[in-house]
């Protein structure tokens, strides 16, 4: 077997068949882990837990050294997915290659053969036509490897990661403007959910600029949009904009792409039959979980024939912001766009046993769309990511109303705020 790619989809589908007793070499043309592992999804996620533990310790002087301090950390990460992946029998092989063949693959002046090869190449920051190239621009990759916090910071977008990157870097004191062409930031979720996010961002002098679509950028460094231009006095981050990251030679592999991605069947397979596309590379769903997920399969579906599962369910997802919006399932603007009647309970986490004594922020939502049927269940609050953790796989398993009332839950822990939710549940 054969993996290109050591992103989350790469490094379990290495893993799973490495475990699985099937010969599997991984090679990796840049730095090992990827976007969502080394350059973008998990720094950030490393920086803010930082961030909150400084504050929660009283040690804010040391807010200055922690985009340093997490660069520290994540030196770690490369050695400890290498030991993990050769624990389980796999070959690992770095530098830049190309296909040959539909069977083998040069890596610099080695020439793999496999009779199942595993593209997991993901994908990359894209550029924003007459933008990217304002000298000042940077992507994910360039924020997380700063040394020190930028003294201003203009964002581009004001979806998740736009919103994840102002979270962390208007708690480092740097003045942030976002720009967003919509007229509300995270416009995939609640109002509710979005509102606790939004008050910590004013407090911390973010600055926002709705329906502001950015076109350019002039001769004199200013941002062009189509209402007025923008003068950045330091760097322009650009997010939301991800590019395919094709493997060199795909030509000659036979391999048949489209413009943003590598089309799969439901077994993963491409229009080679022993070539497969797993995590953003194959365009299903552009998230770390789905690309987990795919790849933890293939080992099984390679060894003994077992069906792949691409079921995204309660699609659990979170914001890593401060606070954290996280759940599954389908949120009230869902439903009143479907003309659903549904009925809505929230409990905050603060009036649990647990939280009164943690001082602790945020609330539980629990979404129903009959008697007894869940539709959603969602949370805000500093840390809400890790208690949401059980929320996709409820709603998957189809866990009723009643029988989630009815479930014995570990006391007192702030998660019974989902149990007290389900006892406020009114009809809208």
């Amino acid at each position: 077997m054969l993996v290109l790619g050591s992103g989350p989809a790469g490094f379990y589908s290495a893993l799973s068949c490495g475990r699985n007793g099937l010969k599997t070499a991984l090679v990796e043309r840049d730095i090992q882990g990827g976007t969502g592992l080394a350059t973008g999804c998990l720094p950030v996620k490393m920086i803010l837990d930082r961030i909150k533990l400084l504050r929660e310790t009283g040690v804010p002087e040391r807010l200055p050294q922690v985009l340093n301090d997490s660069r520290e950390r994540m030196n770690h990460l490369g050695p400890l997915m290498n030991r993990r992946l050769m624990s389980a029998g796999v070959d690992l092989y770095t530098g830049e290659g190309f296909f040959l063949s539909a069977d083998s693959f040069k890596v610099d002046d080695t020439i793999l053969s496999a009779r199942s090869i595993i593209l997991a190449t993901g994908t990359e920051p894209g550029s924003l036509p007459g933008v990217s190239d304002h000298p000042n621009c940077i992507s994910h990759k360039e924020a997380v490897s700063l040394s020190r916090p930028p003294g201003s910071l203009t964002i581009v977008g004001g979806d998740v990661e736009g919103i994840e990157f102002a979270s962390l870097f208007s708690e480092l004191g740097t003045s942030v403007t976002v720009l967003e062409q919509q007229s509300e930031i995270l416009t995939g979720y609640d109002r509710d959910l979005v509102q606790p996010i939004a008050d910590r961002l004013k407090d911390n002098g973010v600055s926002f600029k709705m329906d502001t679509r950015v076109t350019g950028s002039g001769e004199k460094g200013e941002l062009l949009t189509d209402s007025q231009s923008i003068n950045p006095s330091g760097p322009v981050l650009i997010t939301g904009i991800r590019r395919p990251s094709f493997p060199e030679g795909l030509a000659a592999a036979g391999v048949e792409c489209l413009k943003d991605r590598i089309p799969v069947n439901g077994s993963l397979r491409t229009n080679v039959p022993h070539i497969f596309a797993v995590g953003d590379i194959n365009g299903l769903l552009g998230m770390g979980s789905a690309a987990v997920q795919q790849g933890m399969q293939m080992g099984d579906f390679l060894k003994d024939n077992i069906p792949i599962t691409l079921d995204q369910g309660g699609l659990p997802r979170a914001v890593f912001s401060l606070p954290e919006i996280a759940g599954a399932g389908q949120q009230e603007k869902d439903l009143i766009a479907a003309g659903i009647p549904y009925g809505s309970g929230q409990f905050p986490f603060n009036h649990t046993w647990r939280g009164m004594g943690k001082w602790e922020t945020g609330f539980v939502k629990v979404l129903v769309t009959d008697k007894d049927r869940l539709a959603g269940l969602w949370m805000s609050g500093q840390t809400v990511s890790e208690t949401a953790g059980f929320c996709g796989p409820v709603l998957d398993a189809g866990i009723g109303l009643s029988s989630l009332r009815k479930s014995l839950m570990i006391h007192p822990v702030l998660g019974e705020a989902v149990l007290e939710a389900c006892n406020q549940i009114h009809w809208e």
